[in-house]
């Protein structure tokens, strides 16, 4: 232990020599002498060097804007930073960025919800309300009909009445008009006026008939045609066959029976 310390002091005492030399010899070196350069004297161009103090500027100055204006939130670097490709130097404020992001948001849940409404076919109440339209449709077609019949019976009993009384007041001789036979031509006018007036009615309940039945009639082949399309359309297919297989057999079935009505009605218009 003791040798230790001896060696230490040892080498403490010759590193102490070694600076004290080194400090003389700096103090005491001879300062540099001057040196002059000298010519001849003669005509010529005389240089000379100037020294200049200033502030060193880039050759190339590279000006760094954002691609949307806003409001600085953070700046990253200081003047004189060194600084490498793809570092981020500053930051915007990005609140109105966020909410405009939300609005887009809440627009895109808007519209993929109406997406899925639509992939999701023509629902029950769509297709009872189609339903409910057809047999109001059925309902006045039939009352029209009813009502067609009854029109035609009435005025088979006036033609019928007015034929008897003309049948009554006919005269045998028709070189003079007598009063009965005044009575006759009148029945006849009568008759006539009768015939038209319920021709014309017969003709105008017909025509309100076809009129108010086309009408219905196309309201349901509209909404028939409104399910058939979603039944064909391929894009709705894997929909229907993975959610909705039970949905699809039934709606199905029911525009089949509704085919089958239609098709009656429409028979019966044309009949008409």
């Amino acid at each position: 232990m003791v040798k230790r310390k001896r060696t230490r002091l040892i080498w403490i005492g010759i590193g102490a020599v070694i600076i004290l030399l080194i400090v003389g010899s700096l103090l005491f070196k001879p300062k540099p002498q001057p040196t002059y350069t000298t010519v001849d004297l003669k005509q010529g161009t005389l240089i000379q060097t100037v020294t200049e103090v200033g502030t060193v500027k880039a050759n190339k100055e590279l000006e760094l804007n954002f691609a949307a204006s806003g409001r600085v939130n953070r700046v990253l670097a200081k003047v004189g930073d060194t600084v490498k490709a793809g570092q981020v130097l500053m930051e915007l404020d990005l609140s109105p960025l966020l909410l405009k992001e939300k609005e887009a948001s809440s627009s895109l849940e808007v519209a993929r919800a109406n997406l899925n409404k639509l992939l999701a076919g023509a629902t029950a109440q769509e297709i009872a309300i189609a339903e409910g339209q057809l047999s109001q449709a059925k309902t006045a077609y039939q009352a029209a009909t009813e009502d067609l019949q009854k029109a035609r019976e009435s005025a088979a009993e006036n033609i019928s009445q007015a034929t008897k009384k003309l049948a009554d007041l006919e005269s045998s001789d028709n070189s003079n008009i007598t009063p009965a036979e005044q009575a006759v031509l009148s029945a006849q006018v009568n008759l006539d006026n009768a015939k038209s007036s319920t021709q014309q009615t017969i003709e105008n309940s017909r025509y309100n008939l076809l009129v108010t039945s086309e009408a219905r009639i196309s309201t349901g082949n509209s909404a028939l045609d409104y399910v058939i399309r979603l039944l064909n359309d391929d894009d709705l297919d894997n929909t229907f066959s993975i959610k909705n297989t039970i949905y699809k057999a039934k709606t199905k079935e029911a525009y089949d029976a509704a085919q089958v009505v239609r098709t009656k009605a429409v028979a019966a218009l044309s009949a008409a």
